[in-house]
């Protein structure tokens, strides 16, 4: 890792001897944690301007973000600027390079186990949206444009079916049927939400926890950070923790849920003094069909134009991903009324 290393020496760090590993996780930016000797201090980026073409609105957005998360129960990381204070460096391929404070102690999760794993997921998403309810969303512009606008997904895909790859279009044919019966329910969308800040990307492996005591500690990967309803980030985080299989768990075992995950996860919620609005409380359901579904068909359209967007492992990995996520989408539709009852039984915070 010589070359990622020798990038060290433009940003504003202690001149150390420093040694970068590849992280795996994460499917847009290319991943080195830094370390020297065995302790590890930062976090270094390949950021992906094809998926981020706006690399300030992204910076600022993450400037804008931090004032507001100054917390003693939030634990932030930084974003290190260059030695001429700049966000990015520039390689000579023209790819823009950052550095990120690396969190002290901290691990992610694979998948959820334990209550009280699922009760810390859920009390580290309602103590960001606590912290951020009095700053304003338009003050953060939107760092991918209709990132979660249902209509627009919709009509990337139609065109992708008949733009993109005809021997791939055949292969996802079987879902077409889910996917029609899904997009006509999730089209008649919730009314009256308020617009907040949201993450808009609260998946498992974006909490980090404290090795030792296994307490939440924040959110990270904040890249798509920008306006957005709150049922964005509920969906995302329990569709990844009350799931059997992850999306990228690609055996035959049919999806199923864990609800008493969902009732600690909203129990943490609740733990953490999160104010919602009535509207917002009946829209938790919905959220929890609407966030797999968007993925999934992320995943087919990228999967039909030949898989631009996605790093991939192996050549159908997006056709199995977005399977994967229209069938736990169509099992949340199917189950949402129980879904929401066990939303209303928690006794969330209502303003």
């Amino acid at each position: 890792m010589e070359e990622q290393s020798s990038l060290l020496s433009s940003f504003e760090i202690p001149e150390k001897r420093y040694s970068c590993e590849p992280i795996s996780s994460g499917y847009i930016h290319a991943t080195y944690r830094v370390t020297s000797g065995n302790t590890p201090l930062y976090i270094l980026q390949k950021f992906n301007a094809s998926v981020f073409p706006d690399s300030e609105t992204v910076y600022q957005n993450f400037l804008s973000l931090s004032a507001n998360l100054i917390s003693s129960e939030y634990s932030q990381y930084h974003w290190i600027p260059t030695k001429e204070g700049t966000a990015f460096i520039e390689d000579q391929n023209k790819d823009l390079w950052r550095l990120l404070s690396f969190v002290p102690n901290s691990h992610n999760l694979e998948s959820i186990k334990l209550k009280s794993q699922a009760f810390e997921c859920g009390r580290v998403l309602g103590i960001f949206h606590r912290l951020l309810s009095t700053a304003d969303p338009c003050s953060f512009k939107e760092p991918i444009k209709d990132f979660h606008d249902l209509t627009f997904r919709l009509h990337e895909f139609e065109n992708a079916l008949k733009t993109g790859l005809s021997e791939r279009v055949q292969k996802m044919h079987s879902l077409i049927d889910d996917i029609n019966l899904l997009a006509a329910y999730l089209s008649k969308k919730p009314t009256s939400i308020p617009i907040r800040v949201c993450h808009n990307d609260t998946k498992l492996s974006n909490i980090l926890f404290d090795k030792n005591s296994q307490q939440g500690l924040c959110l990270v990967d904040l890249d798509t950070v920008g306006p957005g309803f709150f049922y964005y980030d509920f969906g995302d985080m329990a569709r990844s923790i009350i799931g059997n299989k992850s999306e990228d768990n690609y055996t035959e075992i049919r999806a199923d849920m864990n609800l008493d995950l969902l009732d600690a996860m909203l129990c943490g919620i609740k733990a953490s003094k999160l104010i919602l609005g009535k509207e917002e409380i009946e829209s938790l359901s919905y959220g929890l069909v609407l966030l797999p579904f968007l993925h999934g068909i992320r995943a087919l359209t990228d999967y039909v134009q030949g898989d631009k967007y996605y790093q991939m492992s192996f050549p159908d990995e997006n056709l199995q991903r977005a399977i994967n996520l229209i069938e736990f989408s169509k099992l949340t539709f199917e189950k949402r009324d129980s879904i929401q009852d066990r939303i209303s039984e928690v006794g969330l915070r209502i303003i």
